[in-house]
Formats: C-alpha cells, structure tokens, sequence
C-alpha cells in the first residue's frame, strides 16, 4: 500500500539545499517485504523537482527504523510530498507495518 503524506512548506524561497533533512520514524512489521519511502519537492506546476529516497529493510518479524534523506533543492512557491510504500500485514503474525512520525527542517531564508 501506498501512503502520501502532503507536508507544509514554511519558506516560498527555493534553493539549493533548501531542505536541510528529512526523518521518517516508522515500523516493518513484515517478515519479508521492505519498506521504501521517498520524499520530494515539487515546482508550482506539480512537476517533481528534487527527490531522496530510504529503505526500512525487513529484519524477519518486527523492525523499527529511522529513515534519513536530504539535502533536497526546491523552487520557488513549490511544494512537498512524503510517500512511502508498506507491505501488507505479517503473515503469520497479522501485525501492520505503520509510520510514527516525519519531520522537515528546512534553511531559513
């Protein structure tokens, strides 16, 4: 399954580097399957312009990972998105792999 997580934007200026880092604190719960999430910046038109990208490898039953990306380059006036693909549930313990919580810092202007 796919999540999309839309993130607000706190600065309209783009730039090199503007996106310092990204965290994703998450859960695989699934024996077999990876977990991969991608963060990218995007222009006003929707067009992506910047991405990076992490995996939470299954560890057998129950993995909890801290997923570090950036730095990412944005435009101006553009946009956010965090999206990260989870398998479904273990199949032999019928738990669910989930994400806790992400956070953006970004450069001050």
């Amino acid at each position: 399954m796919s999540v999309y997580c839309p993130v607000v934007r706190d600065e309209a200026a783009g730039g090199n580097n503007r996106v310092l880092a990204v965290s994703v604190l998450l859960r695989n719960r699934h024996s077999t399957s990876d977990v991969r999430c991608e963060f990218s910046s995007h222009a006003i038109d929707g067009v992506k312009f910047d991405s990076d990208t992490a995996i939470c490898p299954s560890n057998g039953s129950d993995n909890t990972c801290t997923l570090s990306m950036g730095p990412i380059n944005t435009s101006n006036w553009g946009s956010y998105a965090l999206t990260c693909s989870l398998p479904g549930r273990n199949p032999v313990t019928n738990l669910q792999s989930y994400i806790v919580n992400y956070r953006v810092d970004e450069i001050p202007q």
